[in-house]
């Protein structure tokens, strides 16, 4: 699908990758090693990366939350690929300069 993934585990990470890779959207997981997405959305949307955060609302997400945070969604586990992809494609419609084939970093539950 045109998609490069790159994996960070801790909110360190995480900062780390937005920085040496610039990726066009960070997929943030509500639960990292060592801390939750919402302590990082604003120092990777400050890189000018926009984030997405995911997750489970037993594990602390909270839509709301990630949204006044500065995400630019927040989707609830269980989701499908193609709600994944929407997000991504009206991402791209409301931020033209994004690349064709996106790269992502995208924190995994360890």
């Amino acid at each position: 699908r045109g998609i490069e993934v790159v994996h960070a585990y801790t909110p360190k990470e995480v900062i780390n990758l937005t920085v040496e890779k610039k990726p066009d959207v960070a997929i943030l997981d509500v639960t990292l090693s060592h801390g939750k997405a919402y302590d990082v959305i604003k120092r990777v949307k400050e890189r000018g990366v926009p984030v997405v955060v995911i997750g489970h609302k037993a594990e602390g997400f909270d839509r709301e939350k990630a949204l006044s945070l500065g995400a630019f969604e927040a989707i609830e586990k269980p989701f499908t690929v193609e709600q994944l992809l929407n997000v991504l494609r009206e991402l791209r419609t409301q931020k033209p300069e994004l690349k064709e084939e996106l790269e992502l970093v995208a924190p995994v539950e360890p």
